[in-house]
């Protein structure tokens, strides 16, 4: 194909998946890493650009331009691809980075050297694509379109390193103008626009999934709290059992239960009732991390997935959650009195099905209810921790209820 014909294709093609994850982004503005999705194809089609069409293409500026637009790109996709599975990137370090070789890049290019110009940009993209391939993986997703994720996001930064020095073999030393004239150009392009094609097809086809798997969870989801309700959130149970036994990631769970909740609603009626379960989920959605779970498996009882945590550091949690929601004033409910909680936690042992550690979570709730409630028990501990009342006014839930009985 002429690379007439390929300068077109290679931009318009980019544009064509940057609207299509705008669309889905304006679908969902909570998945702010959809934006990534949008800016990356942006920026390489305008590098793609850059590089067919100026008209003088040894100059400084379409130069650092070019580069700087791949480099942007391929921040953009890791970024976007790791944020999506809830692992953290060192976005700080890779901006520095693109910083740094766009000094280096107009040093190069000042020297008329176009072969060190190619190498420092080919490499600090293939750096990046190897970084959040490792991110990728790490995330233990099982899900295949995931998995395709990280075989491309490998291929890609291979190529980064592969692609110049067999254009330079190719063609020996040239300068920009020549390059853009070469069949390594021609290679170039064409092979930009396959890697294009299979990663925004990727990237589309795994955000698509993710649109699917959250219709389906709001079908199984709580109108109250949003979390999932008891079918829903044990299938995401399941799921990370599995992806835990194969990244040998250790999980914890947490069992709450709302305090003398009859009485609430019997003092103050089930609209009240329904707010404070409201407030307890939302409660427990932002405390939570997004590689978490929580749902709401009975009436006032929730339960909390936690990945990558022990029985110690999700006590941690739970205690955490206990303080913040025994500091709370209610809409309706007596400003001198507060809810409480109890909590059961559990480490999920290796092998073990959700079922025997929600068991041994729920035992640990009804030592908490037992030792007074507004507590955590560990499982294998017989008595929660003593804790300091957080109620200012002295008197808790089970005392407004006797008083107003």
């Amino acid at each position: 194909m002429p690379e007439q014909v390929l300068g077109l294709i290679n931009p318009g093609m980019s544009l064509i998946f940057a609207v299509g994850a705008l669309i889905l982004w304006l679908r969902d503005r909570g998945k702010r890493y959809l934006l990534g999705f949008v800016l990356a194809p942006l920026a390489i089609g305008v590098s793609l650009s850059i590089n067919h069409f100026t008209p003088n293409p040894e100059a400084l500026l379409p130069r650092v331009g070019m580069h700087t637009f791949s480099l942007l790109a391929s921040i953009s996709f890791a970024w976007a691809a790791c944020t999506r599975l809830g692992k953290s990137t060192p976005l700080k370090t890779w901006l520095a980075t693109a910083v740094f070789v766009g000094i280096l890049n107009a040093i190069a290019v000042s020297v008329e050297s176009f072969a060190a110009s190619l190498f420092v940009v080919n490499a600090a993209c293939g750096i990046v694509f190897v970084m959040a391939a490792q991110l990728l993986a790490q995330a233990g997703s099982r899900a295949i379109v995931d998995r395709v994720l990280v075989w491309l996001f490998a291929l890609i930064a291979a190529q980064f390193f592969v692609r110049p020095v067999v254009v330079i073999m190719m063609e020996g030393a040239m300068t920009a103008t020549e390059y853009r004239e070469s069949v390594g150009y021609a290679i170039l392009t064409a092979s930009a626009a396959i890697m294009t094609l299979l990663l925004a097809s990727a990237v589309l086809a795994a955000v698509l999934s993710d649109q699917i798997r959250d219709l389906q969870l709001r079908s199984q989801s709580d109108a109250l709290t949003g979390l999932p309700l008891r079918r829903g959130f044990e299938e995401r149970v399941e799921r990370t059992l599995g992806e835990s036994e194969e990244v040998e990631t250790p999980l914890s769970l947490i069992l709450a239960d709302i305090d003398h909740f009859k009485q609430v609603n019997d003092i103050w009626g089930h609209q009240v009732g329904d707010r404070a379960i409201a407030t307890f989920g939302e409660l427990i959605a932002r405390t939570i991390r997004n590689t978490d779970h929580a749902g709401r498996i009975g009436g006032e009882e929730f339960c909390v997935l936690v990945w990558d945590c022990t029985a110690r550091e999700a006590e941690g949690l739970a205690e955490r959650l206990r303080k913040s929601w025994a500091a709370m004033a209610h809409e309706g409910i007596s400003e001198d009195v507060r809810l409480t909680a109890s909590f059961g936690v559990t480490a999920i042992n290796r092998g073990e099905g959700y079922a025997r550690a929600f068991s041994r979570a729920d035992q640990a709730l009804y030592e908490a209810k037992e030792a007074g409630r507004d507590r955590v028990v560990v499982a294998g501990e017989r008595r929660g921790r003593s804790v300091e009342p957080i109620h200012a006014s002295g008197r808790d839930l089970e005392e407004r209820v006797t008083s107003a009985a």
